[in-house]
């Protein structure tokens, strides 16, 4: 067996039109111990803290103190940056892959070059 035999592998998609306006959080059972490997879901509501409630509602918690990101309007990933006490207030950017994993999805769809400038032909 290799040294990575058994490790999850994570796949992000950095566009997907299904999950505009969801949160992604990294969860964790209510009742888990410190130290408990999360899974990763994408929670639909209008705001981080009803995200939380539909999550307690599943008998899990956030496993960080913030989401871990959302999807905007478009369907682009976008990263949230916490706070910085006095300086700053959190926000979301959109992820630096965003845009090359929108090209990609519609090329998968309709075979068309969507947005880089460049083309396999």
């Amino acid at each position: 067996m290799g040294a990575l035999d058994g490790l999850r592998t994570l796949t992000m998609d950095f566009f997907n039109k299904d999950k505009i306006g969801k949160y992604v959080f990294a969860v964790v059972p209510e009742n888990a111990k410190e130290g408990a490997v999360p899974t990763y879901e994408s929670v639909g509501a209008p705001s981080v803290d009803q995200a939380e409630q539909v999550l307690s509602y599943d008998k899990k918690r956030n496993a960080y103190k913030y989401p871990l990101g959302r999807y905007d309007e478009e369907g682009y990933y976008c990263s949230y940056c916490p706070p910085v006490e006095g300086i700053k207030p959190g926000r979301f950017v959109r992820h630096p892959l965003a845009e090359q994993a929108r090209t990609d999805y519609y090329k998968r769809v309709d075979g068309k070059d969507y947005g880089t400038g460049t083309s396999n032909f």
